[in-house]
């Protein structure tokens, strides 16, 4: 088999962020107030797509390349997107409170106003990009083998 063909193969095993899968829990959680505790890892991946098709369509290539240049410093948690929007205005030399008036803006926007779900996915999303960018696939293959779509430039 050839390196490319593994290398996607890997990419596509469906293993959750061990930061992430709390979370998805919590969500199944909210969603099924009568179900078990205990939640199977397959459940929890079919949670996980419906939350990566609710982002589908929200960043762009280029949202992408900048959430990946400050996201590789350090793990996101779900609930810290606000300290990756500042991270990133701090890397471009951006005061947080101009960012409106700067090219960023919109991905800024985008990252404060997401989901619980959605912030969820992106936690997941940007963290399976971090494995598999290691092995040379690039991060836009790695979002759409996540199903995951990204916005027309």
């Amino acid at each position: 088999m050839n390196a490319r063909i593994e290398n996607l193969q890997l990419a596509a095993t469906p293993v959750i962020d061990p930061m992430t899968k709390p979370w998805l829990q919590k969500l199944y959680a909210l969603n099924n107030p009568s179900a078990s505790r205990e939640v199977s890892d397959d459940v929890l991946q079919e949670l996980l797509a419906q939350c990566r098709q609710d982002l589908s369509g929200i960043f762009s290539h280029e949202d992408l390349i900048v959430l990946l240049n400050s996201a590789f410093k350090r793990h996101y948690d779900p609930i810290e997107f606000e300290r990756l929007a500042s991270g990133i205005c701090h890397d471009l030399g951006i005061e947080l409170d101009d960012y409106r008036n700067t090219r960023i803006g919109p991905l800024v926007d985008k990252l404060l106003s997401l989901s619980r779900e959605q912030a969820v996915a992106l936690s997941d999303a940007l963290w399976q990009t971090q494995q598999t960018y290691a092995r040379c696939t690039a991060p836009a293959e790695c979002w759409k083998d996540l199903g995951i779509e990204l916005k027309a430039a």
